[in-house]
């Protein structure tokens, strides 16, 4: 049986939606969708078949990066879980760390780490095929881009948290799935939000700066001690507070 805190949910997910604005991934976005089609971008606007493809190779692309992001939170969480007594330390450690990442959000901070993208060369890969995608998925999840690189590291820490490991695994699979949503509905409804992508544009910086802000917060409460007792405050707010997994 595993218990997941309602929070750390809310939490992941919310962070996924709104990495996807948060920076320069949504503007890229037409370009992997003409890639998973096998098309150009202009015959993802005029072809229903193009856009059904672009739709289920995501599926694929999708499954790759939230794989790359479920080993992430196994990883940290089963090296957080080797401290042992210092892990008390965690949530005072991992909320400064928090802190610098939003700050880097807000170009308060210059991370050149961080600001650097790690480019993958796809080589022979041929765009089209379910197989492409689960391989640029993959891609796209070591690649750690400047947009996702902050959000995703803030929910490695909060999934570093947790008792147990599947809770971290399921976490960042929720993060990825919240990540994919707009991705997969833009693929889907190309033709109607195409137009729209660029009025979204315009409001990235913002969108930018607010997630950069909720992680300060995140930081701060990680700081404090506050995060925890928010938790347990949801947890008496919502009863049993948890969804709970039983795995036969």
């Amino acid at each position: 049986m595993v218990e997941i805190n309602l929070l750390n949910l809310i939490i992941a997910y919310s962070a996924g939606v709104l990495t996807f604005f948060a920076g320069c991934l949504a503007p890229v976005v037409p370009v992997y969708l003409g890639f998973l089609a096998g098309s150009t971008i202009d015959n993802l606007r005029h072809s229903e078949a193009a856009r059904s493809r672009a739709f289920f190779n995501g599926l694929f692309f999708v499954a790759g990066f939230i794989s790359i992001f479920m080993i992430l939170g196994l990883t940290v969480n089963g090296l957080a879980r080797t401290l042992g007594p210092s892990r008390s330390y965690i949530d005072t450690i991992g909320g400064v760390l928090v802190v610098i990442l939003g700050l880097y959000l807000l170009n308060i901070l210059k991370i050149p780490f961080l600001s650097k993208e790690r480019a993958f060369h796809l080589g022979r890969l041929r765009g089209g095929k379910p197989i492409s995608g689960f391989l640029l998925g993959l891609i796209f999840g070591f690649a750690w881009t400047p947009c996702i690189g902050p959000v995703l590291s803030t929910i490695l820490l909060v999934s570093s948290l947790g008792q147990n490991m599947l809770t971290a695994v399921i976490l960042m699979a929720v993060f990825g799935i919240g990540l994919a949503m707009p991705f997969l509905l833009i693929a889907l409804f190309f033709d109607k939000l195409a137009s729209k992508l660029s009025k979204i544009y315009q409001h990235l910086p913002i969108i930018q700066k607010i997630t950069g802000g909720l992680i300060i917060i995140i930081g701060i409460l990680l700081i404090t001690g506050h995060y925890s007792a928010l938790s347990r405050y949801l947890l008496d707010l919502f009863g049993s507070g948890a969804f709970v997994l039983e795995f036969l």
